[in-house]
C-alpha cells in the first residue's frame, strides 16, 4: 500500500499505549448512529450566493483525499491511493485527520511487516472509536466481491452467524461486499454491465420461482421482481456509471447474497423451501395450561401457532410473506369487531328487557367489551404493512424472538391473536342460550326444545359443508358456504318438480 503523508501523526498518539486495530465488518458500522443534533439558526444572505456572487469558499482537504455524497445524503471521504481509502469521518477537523492519517499508517506498518501485497482491486474501511488507542477497519476487493481482514478473526468477534462451510461463509462476505458498494458508490467510476446482467437473470429467476411456488425462498416477491426488473431495464445496457444506480443495484445484490447464506446455497443440505427447517428444532412438550386454554378458545389458537411455525423457520422469516398474513389478520379483526359491535348493542337491548336474564346480558356485555378490546389492541399492535415506517413492528424476527417462550413456545401469542373470534364464538354461544331463555319464559318448554333443535341442525349443516383446512374459517367463508348450501337446495328443488 502506498504510505500517505504522515505530518499529522506526531499530535494524533503521542504515548505509547497498547494500539489497536479492530477488524469490523461493512454491516456493524456505526453508520446510522446520529450522536449529534442538527443546530439550524438564522443567517445572512449574500447578494447572489450561488449566481452572480459564486459560491461560498470550500473546506480544502490534504493532497490526494476527495469527498463525496452517496444517495442517502452521507458524506465520506476517500484516498485515491491503490488501493484505496474510505472513512465516514469528518476530515474538515484536524484532529480526526491527524489520528485517521495515524492508523494508515499503522496498516502500512503492519502489511509490511506481514508482506502482504494487495491488488489495486482492494479498498480500505477505517472508522474511530471513542478511545483513541482503536480503530475499526475491514477491506473488500472489487475483483471478487468479498470483504476481509490482515489478520486472523472468529465469526464470534466479527458477529457473523454459523457457517457449515468456508464457500457458505464466502455468501456472507458477498452480502457485506454489497453492503459497502451501496454506502460507497459515487467514487468506484462504474460497474460493468454484466453486473446489471446477473442482478436481473437473479430477478428473472426469483420471480419465477415466486409464481410457481407458494413458498419460493427469493427474498422478493413477484411484484417486487416486476417493479425491480423494469426499473434496471430503463437504466440502459452499457456500463453502469451514475452512482444512485451503483446504489439501487448494490443494495439489491446484497438480499440476494444473504438469501444464498440462509438458503445454505451450493452446500450438502440446501434449503428448497421457506417452510423447511434444515438446522432441526428442540421437541417441546405442551403443557397443560395451554392445552386447556386452547379448548376454551375452540382451538383457534393452534391454527395461529401453526402458521408462526411456518413463518418463522430457522429463525428466518420473509417479509412479503409476513405483511400477507397481518393484512389478512388485520383484515379479518376488523371484520371481527364489527359483528362484536352489534352483538354489544344486542346485549344491551337484552339488558334493558326486563323478561330477559339481567345476569347473562352483564356476561354478553362484558364478553363483547373485552372481544372490543382485544381486537382494537392487536390493530394498534401491528399496523398495515404499507406504513411500516411508522409501525411498532420494524423486524419481525425480533417480533418472533420476543413472542418465543420457552414453557409455552408461541402458544401465548396464538391465545392473544384469537382472543377477538373466540370471545365473539362465546358471545353468540351465549346470546343462543338467552335466547332459549327468553323463549322458555315467554312460550314453553316445547318450542324452546325445537329452537334448541333447530339450532343444531343449523350447526350441523355448517360443519358438514364447510371444507376441511388447516386454518379455521372465517364469518365470511361460513357466510359463502350457506348461500352455497341455499342454492344447491334450490337446484335440487327445480330438478325435482322437472321430473314430476
Amino acid at each position: 500500500m502506498n504510505t500517505l503523508d504522515t505530518k499529522h501523526e506526531s499530535k494524533a498518539i503521542a504515548d505509547d499505549r497498547v494500539l489497536s486495530l479492530l477488524p469490523t465488518t461493512s454491516v456493524s458500522t456505526k453508520r446510522y448512529v446520529n450522536n449529534k443534533l442538527a443546530t439550524p439558526s438564522s443567517s445572512i444572505v449574500p447578494a447572489g450566493l450561488f449566481s452572480y456572487g459564486g459560491e461560498p469558499e470550500p473546506n480544502y482537504l490534504p493532497l490526494g483525499w476527495s469527498s463525496h455524497t452517496n444517495p442517502e445524503g452521507r458524506h465520506y471521504f476517500v484516498h485515491g491511493t491503490r488501493p484505496s481509502i474510505v472513512t465516514e469521518e469528518c476530515l474538515y477537523v484536524h484532529e480526526t485527520l491527524a489520528r485517521i492519517t495515524y492508523w494508515i499508517s499503522r496498516v502500512n506498518q503492519l502489511l509490511a511487516d506481514k508482506r502482504i501485497g494487495l491488488p489495486d482491486t482492494v479498498e480500505l474501511f477505517l472508522e474511530l472509536c471513542e478511545m483513541s488507542s482503536s480503530c475499526r477497519y475491514y477491506l473488500i476487493d472489487h475483483a471478487t466481491r468479498v470483504e476481509f481482514w490482515l489478520e486472523d478473526a472468529s465469526t464470534d468477534i466479527l458477529e457473523l452467524p454459523q457457517i457449515v462451510s468456508t464457500s457458505h461463509l464466502k455468501h456472507k462476505f458477498e452480502e457485506h461486499y454489497w453492503s459497502h458498494v451501496e454506502h460507497f458508490p459515487m467514487h468506484l467510476g462504474g460497474l460493468k454491465a454484466r453486473i446489471r446482467d446477473e442482478i436481473v437473470g437473479a430477478l428473472v429467476q426469483g420471480c419465477t420461482d415466486q409464481m410457481t411456488c407458494d413458498v419460493a425462498v427469493f427474498p422478493y416477491s413477484r411484484e417486487q421482481c416486476s417493479q425491480f426488473l423494469s426499473l434496471i431495464g430503463s437504466t440502459g445496457s452499457g456500463d453502469i456509471t451514475d452512482g444512485n444506480v451503483i446504489f439501487t443495484l448494490a443494495r439489491i445484490s446484497s438480499s440476494i447474497a444473504q438469501q444464498k447464506f440462509n438458503a445454505h446455497f451450493g452446500q450438502e443440505v440446501v434449503r428448497y423451501t421457506r417452510n423447511e427447517s434444515i438446522l432441526g428444532s428442540p421437541e417441546r412438550k405442551r403443557s397443560w395450561l395451554m392445552a386447556i386454554c386452547s379448548r376454551i378458545l375452540f382451538g383457534i389458537p393452534d391454527t395461529y401457532v401453526a402458521k408462526f411455525e411456518e413463518l418463522y423457520v430457522d429463525k428466518l422469516v420473509h417479509v412479503s410473506q409476513w405483511d400477507t398474513f397481518i393484512s389478512s389478520c388485520r383484515e379479518e379483526w376488523k371484520q371481527l369487531i364489527s359483528w362484536t359491535f352489534a352483538l354489544l348493542i344486542s346485549q344491551l337491548l337484552l339488558l334493558l328487557n326486563p323478561s330477559a336474564s339481567r345476569q347473562l346480558s352483564l356476561a354478553g356485555v362484558l364478553l363483547c367489551t373485552a372481544g372490543l378490546v382485544s381486537g382494537a389492541s392487536l390493530l394498534v399492535r401491528h399496523p398495515e404493512p404499507s406504513h411500516q415506517p411508522q409501525a411498532l413492528i420494524e423486524n419481525p424476527a425480533d417480533y418472533f424472538e420476543e413472542a418465543w417462550s420457552t414453557s409455552f413456545g408461541y402458544e401465548l401469542l396464538g391465545s392473544v391473536f384469537a382472543l377477538p373470534k373466540a370471545l365473539l364464538g362465546w358471545v353468540i354461544a351465549l346470546l343462543v342460550v338467552e335466547g332459549l331463555a327468553l323463549t322458555i319464559s315467554l312460550t314453553s318448554t316445547s318450542v324452546a326444545g325445537g329452537l334448541m333443535v333447530a339450532i343444531a341442525l343449523i350447526a350441523l349443516i355448517i360443519r358438514a359443508i364447510v371444507p376441511g383446512r388447516a386454518e379455521s374459517p372465517t364469518f365470511s367463508s361460513v357466510w359463502e358456504s350457506l348461500k352455497r348450501f341455499c342454492s344447491l337446495s334450490r337446484q335440487k328443488d327445480t330438478e325435482g318438480s322437472c321430473i314430476v
